[in-house]
């Protein structure tokens, strides 16, 4: 005899963690799929379907949105339905769009209606019928045979119901229209879903000229924990010459007098249940309204503390501080404070306690600065933990730092940072929090936007100087992943083991706005091993003093970007030719230099020792390389051979631009294209006594994977060079941009590039002439034009061309 095995059901705690995992990737289309596999999958998941209906999304359109008002409110009962949205509904519609199985099946949505927040005007107009001739805002006909609305009309405005009926009406005045009776059914259809649900609504988006109908229900608001009071300026949105339904000012403080009184009662009633209460400001298209600050202000004091909040942002943050001193900040996680901040110094650092220093479970703060010593109270804690640890050597570390989501030395699990200075330089802030958190942090972002008076690129050497930022003295953070330093003004000046204490850095971007310096001033730093580094970034002084074997051990960059601040004419400073300078150039080197900028690569005597410049091998092995950018001087030192090693590069870049008076120029020769080989170095190295060709057993560069380029300033490259430079060297480069570069014309130009198979685009600052464009078979097209036919196109100038078809 058999029997059937039962079927075999998920448990109801699992289909829950499922269904919320869902409805937090906001994934409706397969909740929506689960309705249908069972009663029991039904009845757990309509809860997060219907929870907050009314919830932005991207699919939810004008058909969704009709559909989704006739479900709810099909049941609400008649006394909650106004005349004027009673008009606005059509049964026939409805009874025609909703599916057979909606219209048998009873279920009550209501009940799983905790969120109300009916605020899109536009969407809930062109949802309904009747309203979606106003979108077109020609005609009102079927708008204006519903008696309740012309009713409407004559008692708002004499004016109105002209323009209704009127063909000739402007359009701007139909679409203020159309926004106002939005304003109406926007707050017919909030009341009409919000009065089944009193009781249990939790959120509730109140428009505040219908407040008052809202304060005579306040005692059965017993869940509700949110409440917006959005505002509408009526008035704003009638044509010119209207009538207005706001009165006068006086109506305008009653309506705030009561919003205050409703939460107020509600407090009296239910205590802290109210836990956010906001009155936003409307500046959308037409209307501009904005909530009085002191009405905001006695509107926040009305509000209990926040209770444990987990973040701090733009939303909270003057809840916050009307109540810092009472608000529990220990389950605090995230920061991010407003612009403004400053304002509210005193009562956030001046205390007794820092509010910061009572965030112990701070992970990621975006914040402005304070003050030079905001962070004093961190460094004085991570002081006394290092203390105890050398005072009591039997206890473990970890014994003393209880929070295992924390580091050894560091009570507060600060991660992540940013900071702001608009109004000051760098202070101690940086440091402060290097040395309190280092064990922790794994991102550190600091952005000083503050300049003086005068900008320190035309002040010169002298001001540059003086407005020195040094950072990274003794810093050890083994978890830094993140390292970011923008300057408006000055010089970032790093210690020189700085680096060697961020082992894990994975970017690394340094950038400060020094043009002008002086080879004595530069103290390089130390390599660093980084071998999981990313990204590198520098400019200006960071870029001066970056020790080049760091690249030695960065085989996982992909992006490498070493340049100085241009002088403001897509130009750069060059170090002037002087005999100190070439005493302190220390890398050989085959570049052909022409003019003024002819500087000699030598190794230094015992005498400029302190001049020493680390040595450019450019020679790195860097496998994952695929962006390279190099200006100024990096870029002129830079030589082809370093190609060898990015087996991956795609994207390079080389700028020398320097102005008129330098005359700095660098020209290319094939030698600069090849390297000896390996068996031919050997043999050479073993016949240095012997008078030996240094010219036997090269090898081409090539940099097969190389698809765009640019080239930038004062390059010397003949016709047969860049023929070798395009045609062998980078023989599959798609994109090519060159910038005042010298040697060759366009009909040299064209010659080289016409080797290139998978040529895209090339563009030259060469100016064309008409009859030089007729000569080399080129033909004017539009540069807005993509893909204008087959084959490359070649920019001269601001115009763009094809080849001529034979």
């Amino acid at each position: 005899m058999s029997s059937r095995m039962p079927r075999p059901t998920l448990p109801p705690e699992c289909i829950e963690l499922v269904l919320q995992c869902l409805h937090q990737n906001r994934d409706r289309k397969t909740l929506c799929t689960l309705l249908r596999v069972s009663k029991l999958f039904c009845q757990a998941t309509l809860p997060y379907l219907y929870d907050d209906p009314f919830k932005p999304h991207r699919r939810k359109t004008s058909d969704y949105m009709a559909k989704l008002l006739y479900l709810l409110l099909r049941d609400v009962k008649s006394e909650h339905i106004s005349p004027l949205l009673e008009a606005a509904l059509d049964k026939s519609y409805m009874d025609f769009h909703l599916s057979e199985e909606s219209r048998v099946v009873k279920v009550d949505y209501l009940c799983y209606l905790h969120h109300l927040n009916v605020s899109i005007s536009d969407s809930l107009l062109v949802a309904l019928p009747h309203m979606k001739t106003m979108s077109s805002y020609t005609r009102l006909d079927s708008l204006t045979e519903q008696p309740v609305f012309l009713e409407l009309l004559q008692k708002s405005s004499s004016r109105l119901s002209d323009i209704a009926v009127h063909e000739t009406s402007r359009m701007q005045d139909k679409f203020r229209l159309r926004q106002y009776f939005g304003a109406f059914l926007r707050r017919d259809v909030t009341w009409a879903l919000c009065s089944p649900i009193l009781a249990t609504v939790r959120s509730l988006v109140i428009p505040l000229s219908d407040i008052q109908r809202y304060r005579e229900v306040v005692s059965r608001l017993e869940s509700l924990s949110r409440v917006v009071f959005q505002m509408e300026n009526l008035r704003q949105m009638l044509p010119n010459g209207s009538e207005s339904l706001e009165t006068n000012h006086a109506q305008k403080a009653e309506r705030f007098d009561s919003m205050l009184r409703f939460v107020e009662e509600h407090i009296r009633i239910f205590g802290n249940q109210l836990q956010a209460a906001d009155c936003p400001d409307d500046t959308s298209k037409w209307i501009h309204v904005r909530c009085p600050e002191d009405v905001r202000n006695r509107l926040l004091e009305l509000l209990p503390p926040l209770r444990r909040p987990a973040t701090l942002d733009a939303t909270n943050w003057k809840r916050f501080v009307s109540k810092a001193d009472m608000t529990n900040l220990e389950h605090v996680c995230s920061i991010i404070a407003p612009s403004d901040i400053h304002q509210w110094r005193p009562q956030l650092v001046d205390g007794d306690v820092p509010f910061l220093a009572s965030c112990r479970s701070l992970k990621y703060l975006d914040i402005e600065t304070l003050g030079s010593n905001s962070f004093a109270w961190a460094a004085k804690e991570r002081q006394s933990l290092e203390a105890r640890v050398q005072n009591y050597h039997s206890f473990a570390r970890s014994d003393i730092c209880q929070s295992g989501a924390s580091s050894p030395l560091c009570l507060i699990p600060l991660r992540e940072v940013t900071l702001k200075f608009p109004r000051s330089r760098i202070g101690q802030e940086v440091e402060h929090i290097a040395f309190a958190f280092g064990d922790s942090l794994e991102s550190i972002q600091v952005s000083c936007t503050f300049t003086s008076l005068q900008n320190t690129w035309q002040a010169g050497l002298a001001n540059a100087a003086a407005a020195q930022t040094f950072i990274g003295l003794g810093w050890k953070m083994p978890r830094l992943q993140t390292l970011l330093v923008h300057l408006a003004e000055g010089r970032l000046v790093m210690d020189p083991e700085t680096l060697s204490g961020c082992d894990e850095l994975k970017i690394l971007q340094l950038h400060d706005m020094t043009t002008q310096y002086r080879v004595q001033d530069i103290q390089r730093c130390r390599p660093a091993n980084l071998p999981h580094l990313i990204c590198l970034d520098l400019q200006g002084w960071p870029a001066l003093t970056f020790h080049p074997e760091t690249l030695r051990g960065a085989l996982n960059l992909e992006q490498l970007n070493i340049h100085m601040r241009n002088l403001g004419d897509n130009s750069y400073f060059f170090i002037p030719v002087t005999e100190e300078q070439q005493q302190a150039s220390v890398a050989s080197s085959d570049i052909n230099v022409q003019g003024a900028r002819r500087i000699q690569y030598r190794a230094p005597s015992t005498k400029s020792a302190r001049l020493q410049d680390p040595l450019w091998t450019w020679d790195w092995y860097l496998p994952r390389l695929t962006w390279l950018r190099l200006a100024a001087e990096f870029a002129f030192r830079f030589q082809f051979k370093m190609l060898r090693g990015c087996p991956q590069l795609v994207n390079l870049g080389l700028d020398i631009g320097a102005p008129e008076e330098s005359n700095a120029r660098r020209t290319l020769t094939k030698d600069d294209f090849f390297v000896l080989s390996a068996s031919a170095e050997e043999r050479n190295r073993s016949q240095l006594h012997q008078n030996v060709s240094q010219q036997q057993g090269r090898q081409l560069i090539v940099a097969s994977s190389l698809r765009s380029l640019t080239l930038a300033g004062a390059w010397v490259i003949d016709p047969e060079v860049l023929s070798t430079l395009f045609g062998r060297v980078m023989p599959d480069v798609a994109y090519i941009n060159e910038v005042d570069c010298q040697g060759f014309g366009p009909g040299g130009w064209l010659t080289a590039l016409g080797g290139l198979k998978s040529l895209t685009i090339a563009t030259s600052s060469q100016e064309l002439t008409p009859e030089e464009s007729v000569q080399l078979g080129l033909e004017e097209i539009d540069h807005r034009v993509r893909n204008p036919g087959k084959g490359p196109r070649y920019g001269f100038g601001d115009r763009m061309y094809i080849r001529k078809r034979a």
